[in-house]
């Protein structure tokens, strides 16, 4: 696509970069040098325009390099080595494959086909990314640009931020205003439009700018200075206030996901508009809107992502709705390369890493600590030596019986050594010394037994083991338990999906989705491990599924990955980015960031607690599992005798 240099007024215009150290009066001489060459061909016309535009740009914006963009007919009759001032320029093109500068030289572009001019103008934008990470640029057209050339001028490279300065020309008042208030422009700051008018013989440059926020409700052009050579400037006050003080009750839209407590929200029956809720960012949001006098509106994304690029590199979710200016916002994204090229983002306000959270490795039922403080081996050695006390004790009642007259029943001789293992008192000492003997052994037996069964079983009641919890990636795939995670396509996601560790590499390969109102049930069970940032699980957990007294059923994993934090994205090149950014900063300075977080605990908590304590209270002190264990030894007992007095009935019948 070619560029219209015949319609265009003067054919020319010059690109000036500003970086920081090139001196005011070699810029002014490169100007002069630069008119030279191109008043060969124009006649003149354009020394004064290019000089006046050059005298705002030393007035108004930082120092720079200089880069001329010239039309091919003036590239031809032009050259560095006539211009003794600027003899270190350079030519630069789209097909220049490696090209560098310093801070003090200077290059030229050619201005067309307009599709070779749009590469080099990347490339340049590119080298300066590699010198410094945020620049100042001025733009000086002297001419009324074309749509498409506005459209070239007016791109952003995706790799640094800019402040950029534009200076135009045009021939009258009508044409100023309709470039002030071009759709093109409309997010550009710092704009100026020169207009050189006589007046009784006297030549006067009047300079036009445009306030983008006015309590009009539309950008209103307003006259900023005038020059003359005999006055200078009418006004000693700066041309490009900054305007982002006030918003004057413009209303801002912003994208959103839900995220606890970050952003949470009520939705809206059949509205992409939603209602926000008590959460961190509706309250910086609305700290920040109260300073800059703005409303604002909050909508969902239509897909219900956080956003990733596609196969074809288009963006989902809330990142595409600021990359394609859906909206002026989005919120609390977690910035990473991928996004940082193609959207803007404010500083960090919150630091939180991913991790994950499983079910707690329970431990045994209530009713089997009963028997939990022995081991099987214990048990049986146990139950022997009481079955073979009452053989022994049996065999020494007979001999004593054949030596006397009385003897008792096994039965009875089972229930003296038993209850004396339980501590029951005995009825009858044996006279027979072998008798005294083996029961004072067996009493010292049954104190030792029964006295380390007590003190064990007390401390399984009030310290019950648990088995080993899983506190790192490593184990969670070593383990039994599926990594599940919400698939709408985050950061999170994009991490595993794109990394090229072996162990996220793995992780990814057994990645389970599931919709994030089923992953903390799921979890509970045993077999999942959520994977996400941490403090939206500690939220959940503590408002949501932890029981009285902070006891829940989950466990956070030690390890933690993928450090950062969250941020807003903006549109490349959005005017409010700035203002927004520094009102966010005193909102993170001033500590405020950090009390609403406590609030919002406390908050959620309270309505949680308040929901479920007059159904916990009455288990808080103990509850039913924790009698199981004697009630089954109860029944147990009690089939036992019933079944023996059968057994005695039916000896009797037959």
């Amino acid at each position: 696509m070619k560029l219209d240099i015949e319609s265009a007024m003067m054919g020319t215009f010059i690109v000036a970069l500003y970086l920081l150290n090139t001196s005011t009066a070699t810029r002014q001489s490169f100007v002069t040098s630069v008119v030279d060459g191109i008043g060969t061909s124009r006649g003149g016309a354009a020394d004064d325009i290019l000089s006046q535009m050059n005298i705002l740009s030393t007035q108004y914006t930082p120092k720079c390099l200089t880069v001329v963009i010239v039309p091919r007919e003036v590239e031809a009759t032009w050259s560095p080595e006539q211009n003794s001032q600027i003899s270190d320029a350079r030519r630069i093109s789209a097909e220049t494959s490696n090209f560098s500068f310093e801070l003090n030289s200077h290059i030229f572009i050619t201005a067309e086909p307009l599709h070779q001019f749009q590469k080099t103008l990347e490339s340049v934008n590119s080298k300066i990314g590699s010198i410094i990470s945020c620049t100042f640029v001025s733009y000086i057209v002297p001419f009324t640009p074309v749509s498409s050339f506005m459209a070239s001028l007016t791109a952003l490279p995706s790799n640094i931020q800019l402040t950029r300065y534009y200076f135009f020309y045009t021939q009258n008042l009508m044409v100023a205003e309709k470039l002030l208030l071009d759709s093109g422009l409309a997010e550009e700051e710092n704009v100026a439009v020169v207009i050189k008018q006589e007046f009784h013989n006297k030549t006067l440059w009047s300079v036009l700018t445009r306030q983008l926020l006015h309590p009009s409700g539309s950008p209103k052009v307003l006259k900023a200075n005038t020059w003359s050579r005999d006055t200078g400037f009418t006004s000693t006050q700066h041309i490009f206030p900054d305007q982002m003080e006030n918003f004057y009750g413009k209303e801002l839209r912003g994208s959103v996901m839900p995220f606890s407590p970050f952003i949470m929200y009520d939705k809206i029956e059949g509205s992409l508009v939603v209602k926000p809720k008590p959460s961190l960012e509706v309250y910086i949001l609305g700290a920040i809107a109260q300073q800059l006098n703005f409303t604002y509106v909050l909508v969902k994304p239509e897909d219900g992502q956080w956003g990733s690029p596609t196969v074809d590199g288009h963006w989902t979710g809330v990142v595409g709705d600021s990359l394609y200016r859906h909206a002026n916002f989005s919120f609390c994204l977690k910035m990473n390369l991928e996004r940082r090229k193609v959207i803007d983002f404010t500083r960090v306000y919150y630091y939180d890493p991913l991790t994950f959270v499983t079910g707690k490795t329970n431990p045994s039922s209530l009713w089997k600590k009963l028997i939990t403080p022995f081991s099987s081996f214990v048990w049986v050695v146990v139950v022997c030596g009481v079955g073979g006390t009452v053989l022994f004790y049996d065999m020494i009642d007979r001999a004593q019986t054949a030596i006397s007259s009385s003897r008792s029943l096994s039965s009875h001789t089972f229930m003296h050594i038993f209850g004396s293992f339980l501590g029951q008192t005995l009825s009858n000492i044996p006279w027979l010394l072998a008798g005294r003997v083996v029961l004072g052994f067996w009493l010292v037996y049954s104190l030792l037994v029964t006295t380390y069964y007590k003190t064990s079983l007390t401390s399984t009641l009030a310290v019950p083991f648990k088995p080993p919890t899983i506190n790192t990636l490593q184990q969670l795939l070593s383990s039994n338990i599926n990594p599940v995670m919400v698939n709408i396509k985050g950061a999170s996601h994009r991490l595993f999906e794109t990394s090229e560790v072996p162990l996220y590499q793995k992780v990814y390969k057994n990645l389970q989705y599931f919709p994030k109102r089923e992953m903390m049930s799921l979890v509970t069970g045993g077999q999942y491990g959520y994977i996400n940032y941490k403090t939206p699980i500690e939220f959940t957990m503590v408002t949501t599924f932890s029981k009285m007294y902070a006891e829940t059923k989950f466990h956070i994993a030690m390890e933690e990955f993928f450090p950062g934090g969250y941020s807003w994205g903006f549109p490349k090149g959005s005017p409010y980015l700035r203002i927004i950014d520094r009102t966010m900063g005193w909102c993170v300075m001033s500590g405020l960031t950090k009390k609403w977080l406590k609030d919002l605990y406390k908050i959620y908590e309270k309505k949680q607690t308040e929901e479920k304590s007059s159904l916990e209270a009455r288990d808080a002190v103990i509850s039913s599992e924790n009698e199981l264990g004697p009630f089954f030894i109860l029944l147990f007992g009690a089939g036992g005798g019933a079944s023996l007095f059968f057994l005695e009935l039916l000896k009797k019948q037959y």
